[in-house]
C-alpha cells in the first residue's frame, strides 16, 4: 500500500509540467564543477556553477542519470561522478583502487553509449582520457577540487550552458539503454505488470538519522533475509520492477528534501504526508504540527486560521475531500529505514480530525488564542524541554490518535502528570491544553461530561473540586506574605494531587493563619466565601485519586487560577 500509494504520488508529479519529478532512470542532482573540453578532449577549465544562496553555496541543478547504488564495491554513475572516480584523485592513500574507479567510470562511459562512440560528444570525453597529459593543476579551482573530491561531469566548450550528457542525442543513447539489462523477469507485486526485477532499489536519502549515503525500506542483503536453499535472493524475496522501484524511491526522496513543504521532524521520525491529488492540507498539515520557522514566527497561527476558515466555509468537503490522504512516519534503524507509522484517509476525514483536536486543545488563557503546534505541546513534557528526552514511539502514536479521532495515548498522560510532579506542579497552558485534550477523548468515548474551556463552577467532580480549592488555597497564602519565594504548590503539589486526605487537612489549618494576616476584611471575605463555595461540594478528601481525577485536579487548578488573575486588582476588596 505504501509504495502503490508513493508510484500514485510520482505519476501525478509528472502530469505537473512546472513541478515533474525526474523521469525513469533520471535524476536531478547539484553539480558543483563542470569539466570543459574541446571536441578533441583538451581540457579548457574547470566552471563553478554555484551561487550563494543566503550563506551557503548551491550547486546548479543538472537532470542526469540515475545514480548508481554504491556500497563496499567500485560502481560508476553515467557521465557524472566525484572526482575520484572521474579524475583519479587519491585522497585515501588507495591508488590501486583510485585507478580502479577510474577505469570503471570510463568503462561505464563506453558500455553505456556502444551505438554513439562516434558521437562528438561521447569521442571528445573519451579522447579527454587518451590524452597523456592535461593542465588540470594549472586551473585555479584545482586546490579545492583535489580537497572536497566533488562531484563533476564534462561540457563542449561549444555547447555554451549544455552539459554532454544533455544533449539530445546522448540522452536518447542513454534511455535506449534502460530495461536492456537482460535481467529476471517477474510479476510486480505493486503493478501486477510483468517486467524486470529491481534486484537492489535505490537509497531512501533524507531520513533523519539514517546513513549519510541512504538507507532503504525494501532490501535483503544477508542469507537469514532470503527464501529457504537461497532459491530467492535479494529483491526476489518481493519482487517489484524497476521502474516501480524507480518511482517510489523518487516521490519519497522528493517528499523528503530539506525544503519539502510536505515533510515535519518529530524527534528522530521524518514525516511526510501528500494526497491523491493537490490539496492544500498537503501544505498546511506540517505547519500545524511543526515549530514556527524562526525567520516567519506567525506561519503556524496562519496557517491553522487557513485550517479553520476551510472547516467553517466548507471548502474541506468539495470534490477533493473524497480524495486519499497519506502520512508516513519514517525512522532509521541501521542500514535500513523502519515504518514508525502509516495513516490513511481522506482529505475531508482528516481535516474534520484536525478541528476536533483543536476544539479538544482550546483553553482559557492560552498563547496565541489555543493555536498550539504538536510539536512544541510534547515538549513541555520532556525533561528540560528537549525532544531528545522524548519517547520515540510517542509522536507517532500521538499523530495516529489525532487524525483518527481516538483517545490519546496513556503514554502521553502519564508523562504528563509525571513531568508536572517533577516541575511541582507547574501547569502552563501547553501542558493544560494536552490534559484537557487527554480527558475529553477518553470522557467521549465513555459517554462522560467534558472538560470545559475555563472555569466551570457547576463542576462537581472531586479531582476538578481538589484543583479548584488548592489554587485559592495558594493565592490566599501569596496574599497573606507578600514577596513569599515559594508557595504550597513547590511543596505540596505532588501529594496534593495524588493523596489529598494526608495533605489537605494540613492545608486547611494553614488557611486559618493566612486569613488572620489579611488587613482588609471585605477581602477576607470575599475569600472566605470563595473557599467555602468550594468545599461545600466536597464530602470528604479521598486518600487517593485515580489518574483522571489527577488530570482534573491538573485542570482544576489552571482553570482556578486563570480566573483569579484574569480579573483586574482595582483594589484588596475588589480582587477575587
Amino acid at each position: 500500500m505504501i509504495l502503490q500509494a508513493l508510484c500514485e504520488y510520482y505519476r501525478r508529479k509528472q502530469q505537473d509540467p512546472d513541478d515533474a519529478l525526474a523521469p525513469f532512470g533520471f535524476e536531478e542532482k547539484g553539480i558543483p564543477f563542470v569539466i570543459v573540453i574541446d571536441q578533441n578532449g583538451h581540457f579548457i577549465q574547470f566552471e563553478d556553477t554555484r551561487t550563494l544562496i543566503g550563506k551557503k553555496q548551491q550547486p546548479r541543478l543538472f537532470m542526469l542519470a540515475k545514480g548508481a547504488k554504491k556500497t563496499s564495491g567500485v560502481v560508476a554513475n553515467v557521465l557524472w561522478d566525484p572526482a575520484d572516480y572521474v579524475l583519479g584523485i587519491d585522497k585515501k592513500g588507495k591508488p590501486e583502487r583510485t585507478q580502479e574507479q577510474k577505469s570503471c567510470f570510463i568503462r561505464t562511459i563506453r558500455e553505456t553509449f556502444d551505438s554513439i562512440l562516434d558521437n562528438p560528444a561521447i569521442a571528445a570525453v573519451l579522447k579527454f582520457y587518451e590524452l597523456p597529459e592535461q593542465p588540470l593543476r594549472a586551473d585555479s579551482l584545482w586546490p579545492e577540487i583535489e580537497e572536497t573530491n566533488p562531484l563533476l561531469t564534462f561540457r563542449l566548450v561549444e555547447d555554451g550552458a549544455c552539459i554532454v550528457f544533455n544533449r539530445p542525442d546522448v540522452v536518447a543513447a542513454y534511455q535506449r539503454t534502460l530495461g536492456q539489462g537482460g535481467g529476471e523477469q517477474v510479476r510486480c507485486l505493486v503493478s501486477g505488470d510483468k517486467t524486470a526485477l529491481a534486484v537492489t532499489h535505490p537509497a531512501i536519502k533524507g531520513v533523519w538519522g539514517a546513513q549519510t549515503s541512504g538507507a532503504n525500506i525494501v532490501s535483503f542483503n544477508q542469507e537469514s533475509f532470503c527464501s529457504w536453499g537461497r532459491w530467492k535472493q535479494q529483491g526476489a524475496n518481493s519482487p517489484i520492477g524497476e521502474q516501480v522501484a524507480f518511482e517510489y524511491t523518487t516521490a519519497l526522496n522528493h517528499l523528503l528534501r530539506t525544503d519539502s513543504p510536505n515533510r515535519l521532524q518529530m524527534g528522530e521520525t521524518s514525516v511526510v504526508c501528500w494526497a491523491a491529488k493537490r490539496c492544500e492540507l498537503e501544505t498546511l498539515l506540517p505547519f500545524i504540527f511543526s515549530d514556527a520557522p524562526k525567520d516567519n514566527p506567525d506561519a503556524n497561527v496562519r496557517a491553522v486560521q487557513a485550517f479553520f476558515s476551510s472547516l467553517h466555509n466548507g471548502s474541506y468537503q468539495a470534490a477533493d475531500g473524497k480524495e486519499h490522504f497519506y502520512l508516513l512516519g519514517l525512522a532509521p534503524n541501521a542500514a535500513r529505514v523502519s515504518i514508525r507509522f502509516w495513516q490513511v484517509g481522506t482529505v475531508a476525514s482528516f481535516s474534520e480530525s484536525l478541528g476536533q483536536w483543536f476544539v479538544d486543545l482550546a483553553i482559557v488563557g492560552a498563547r496565541m488564542g489555543s493555536i498550539f503546534p504538536l510539536k512544541p505541546l510534547l515538549r513541555s513534557l520532556a525533561a528540560l524541554g528537549k525532544d531528545e528526552n522524548l519517547s520515540p514511539l510517542l509522536a507517532g502514536s500521538v499523530i495516529r490518535a489525532i487524525l483518527s479521532g481516538l483517545p490519546l495515548p496513556n503514554a502521553l498522560f502519564t508523562a504528563l502528570l509525571a513531568r508536572l510532579k517533577a516541575e511541582k506542579g507547574l501547569v502552563n497552558d501547553y501542558r493544560a491544553a494536552l490534559i484537557k485534550a487527554w480527558l475529553n477523548r477518553q470522557f467521549r468515548v465513555n459517554h462522560h461530561k467534558e472538560v470545559t474551556v475555563s472555569l466551570n463552577p457547576q463542576e462537581t467532580r472531586i479531582g476538578y473540586l481538589l484543583g479548584r480549592l488548592f489554587a485559592v488555597l495558594e493565592k490566599l497564602q501569596a496574599d497573606a506574605n507578600p514577596g513569599l519565594n515559594a508557595t504550597i504548590r513547590d511543596r505540596y503539589y505532588s501529594s496534593a494531587s495524588c493523596t489529598p486526605k494526608a495533605v489537605f487537612g494540613t492545608l486547611l489549618r494553614l488557611h486559618t493563619h493566612h486569613l488572620k494576616k489579611l488587613e482588609n476584611p471585605a477581602f477576607r471575605t470575599v475569600v472566605e466565601k470563595r473557599i467555602q463555595s468550594i468545599i461545600t461540594d466536597i464530602a470528604d478528601f479521598p486518600a487517593h485519586l485515580s489518574l483522571e481525577d489527577q488530570g482534573l485536579f491538573a485542570i482544576g487548578y489552571y482553570h482556578q487560577r486563570q480566573d483569579l488573575f484574569a480579573k483586574k486588582e482595582t483594589n484588596q476588596g475588589e480582587n477575587v
